[in-house]
């Protein structure tokens, strides 16, 4: 009888066959390693023990071997014929009558069943193909009609913010309102029966804007409203915002670029310094100067603005270099001053500063002008760049009325220079 054990290279289970030497040498079926069949053996689990039982009925126990009488079992000649003796033993003891030839014919053979009935396969019917016309049109009222569902829901989700003008939809109100007379088209006369549409009256024409003085705002700090239009009334432009409590400068100041500034520095500089210039203070030269005063006191913060201040200085130290050019600027400003209309626009100042006065926030002192004896007020809302009786060379802009466009001054001077910048002019030799 076969064993069963462990293979001692793989440890799988492997079955021992019998009568194998147990030194020869074996393989095993699952990882093909080969060693002597003792190895296998000294692995295989212990053999039962067989133990003696009584026989049923106190006789012997009956031998279980059936392995033993294989050799008694009768062995058959297969290959001989068998003799008529033989084959009719088995029949012994049985009558065994013939069958004739008219029961045979009696007997009815077995019915055979009646073949199922072939079902016959149904012709499939020809799809008709559908014309390119046809085709085109289903195409293009598929997408009308994909294209009005998606609308719908998009209104109907969306409210009237994605309504298209003139496209009601059932059960979207906001869709069906009514167009309003005034979108309404005016109705048109019937063919003969038109009259001669009555004249409009003419419109005054406007008169021109008068500019306010520099620094002098317009009434009541409101920007003059627009004419009325034929068409209709329009909105009105937007007022300034108001001033805070505490601001101090000008109300309604102009506002000029760094490109402002540069352009009257450049046409300041060739007037003074330029080929066709005399190396004095003209005429012409002190009006080029006077814009520049004007552009710098009210320039707004902007690229290259400190580069073109510090040339504006370096051209006002050139200037107070020279005792004649400092004389003669004292000279046309006090001309600019004594106008009897009124001055206005920037101006160029020399002369000799007073005692410095601060009050709410304003800095302010009058200064003489050189070669004459004429004085004027400036005032900042910065600290003054130069000391008490020194001379100095200022550039400003004129504001008239200060009472009243310039906030934090209470004074009741009819107009004042706003300062933009002052160098020192060094003493005579």
């Amino acid at each position: 009888m076969a064993i069963i054990s462990e293979c001692p290279k793989c440890e799988g289970v492997v079955t021992i066959p019998d009568g194998v030497d147990p030194d020869a040498a074996v393989r095993c079926p699952l990882c093909e390693a080969e060693y002597p069949l003792s190895e296998a053996l000294a692995a295989a689990p212990p053999a039962l023990i067989p133990v003696e039982t009584p026989a049923v009925g106190g006789g012997e126990a009956p031998d279980l071997d059936v392995w033993k009488k294989v050799d008694e079992v009768p062995e058959f000649d297969l290959e001989g014929s068998a003799a008529e003796d033989d084959v009719a033993k088995p029949f012994t003891g049985f009558d065994v009558q013939p069958v004739s030839e008219e029961a045979e014919s009696a007997v009815e053979p077995a019915a055979e069943p009646a073949a199922a009935p072939v079902a016959k396969p149904r012709p499939r019917r020809k799809r008709k193909s559908k014309s390119a016309m046809r085709q085109m049109i289903e195409a293009v009222v598929g997408g009308f009609a994909g294209l009005l569902i998606g609308y719908y829901l998009l209104c109907w989700f969306g409210g009237s913010r994605v309504d298209l003008p003139k496209l009601p939809l059932p059960f979207l109100p906001h869709t069906m309102k009514k167009p309003s007379d005034a979108d309404q088209p005016a109705p048109q006369p019937e063919a003969g029966s038109q009259k001669p549409a009555a004249a409009k009256p003419k419109q005054p024409k406007p008169r021109p804007k008068q500019r306010p003085a520099v620094g002098q705002p317009a009434a009541n700090d409101v920007a003059p409203s627009p004419p009325a239009s034929p068409d209709g009334p329009q909105a009105p432009e937007p007022r300034p915002k108001p001033l805070p409590d505490d601001y101090v400068g000008p109300r309604n100041p102009p506002s000029f670029t760094s490109a402002d500034l540069g352009k009257a520095l450049k046409a300041a500089h060739e007037a003074i310094h330029g080929q066709d210039a005399t190396g004095e203070m003209t005429a012409a030269a002190y009006g080029k100067s006077r814009s520049l005063a004007h552009a710098l006191a009210f320039v707004e913060p902007g690229a290259q603005l400190a580069d073109r201040k510090q040339a504006i200085k370096d051209m006002l130290r050139d200037i107070a270099a020279d005792q004649a050019q400092i004389d003669e600027v004292g000279r046309l400003a006090a001309g600019v001053l004594e106008d009897a209309g009124g001055p206005s626009g920037g101006i160029l100042l020399a002369g000799t500063a007073g005692k410095i006065v601060r009050q709410k926030g304003l800095h302010a002192t009058a200064i003489r002008l050189a070669g004459h004896t004429m004085s004027v007020v400036v005032m900042s809302n910065r600290p003054l760049p130069f000391d008490e009786q020194s001379s100095v060379l200022l550039l400003g802009s004129i504001i008239d009325k200060p009472a009243e466009n310039l906030a934090g001054y209470g004074g009741s001077k009819p107009f004042l220079v706003w300062v933009g910048t002052a160098v020192p002019v060094p003493p005579a030799q």
